[in-house]
């Protein structure tokens, strides 16, 4: 039996974090500002309870499809109405 720290799933999480970039262009920037402000506030850290990238990613992701939004040239008004 293989436990939970002997299984890596970066190849698959990069390979879904690509398909969410590709659909949804934008959401690329909007990932790079919030983990511009979780690193200034320190909380980019996963190890110490912190958000990694991909948690970001889908997090934002689940956030535009919950609301049913596209990200456009308004998605700034996303990361405030949230």
């Amino acid at each position: 039996m293989t436990s939970c720290k002997d299984r890596h799933e970066g190849i698959r999480n990069t390979s879904i974090m690509k398909d969410i970039f590709n659909k949804y262009p934008n959401m690329k920037v909007v990932s790079l500002i919030l983990k511009e402000l979780l690193r200034i506030y320190e909380l980019n850290k996963p190890f110490s309870g912190g958000i990694g990238s991909y948690v970001l990613v889908i997090l934002v992701h689940n956030i535009i499809k919950m609301k049913g939004l596209e990200v456009s040239k308004d998605y700034f008004k996303l990361l405030i109405e949230v």
